[in-house]
């Protein structure tokens, strides 16, 4: 009987270690998003490893963003800033060849995504001068910290082909 009861114990422990393995490879799998999906509920995904197409943009050497189109990239409108995601590269160079293959252009990108609610307050922008805008606003990702959002940690970067307009 001891026999039986050893061999029992060491299946439920097998069976144990199989489910904490499997769980732990299914936690650590990102999960797939749109750029829509991260603007519009951007608390729902904060802190958590995502997976991501959209159209890239590095207007400058300092600053590289992720958003929905190229209209939204080349707007700008400065609402828009809430429609575009920052990408923290960290300490490496935008200009390194696996940044620089995609300059402008769509791109998929893993890494972990965060979110800090950035109050703004806009005053100006009258019909005599719409562009004049005065912004004061906590301090956020990126450059000047002018983004409410970012990809951080980001583990895969890369060119992609444009994504097919879905209906509806």
């Amino acid at each position: 009987m001891k026999f039986n009861s050893r061999y029992s114990s060491v299946r439920r422990f097998a069976a144990l270690a199989y489910v904490l393995v499997a769980a732990q490879a299914t936690c650590a799998q990102p999960r797939n998003v749109t750029v829509k999906e991260l603007v519009q509920e951007p608390n729902k995904f904060s802190g958590k490893e995502i997976s991501v197409t959209g159209y890239f943009d590095q207007r400058q050497t300092h600053s590289a963003f992720i958003c929905s189109d190229a209209r939204t990239a080349r707007s700008l409108d400065i609402h828009d800033l809430n429609a575009r995601i920052f990408l923290d590269f960290k300490h490496e160079q935008l200009t390194n060849p696996r940044i620089k293959l995609v300059d402008r252009g769509y791109a998929h990108v893993v890494g972990r995504f965060e979110y800090k609610n950035i109050e703004r307050k806009i005053w100006g922008g009258d019909k005599t001068n719409p562009n004049r805008v005065i912004v004061r606003a906590t301090v956020g990702f990126g450059w000047g910290g002018v983004y409410s959002m970012q990809i951080t940690d980001i583990k895969q970067f890369g060119p992609v082909r444009r994504p097919l307009r879905r209906n509806g």
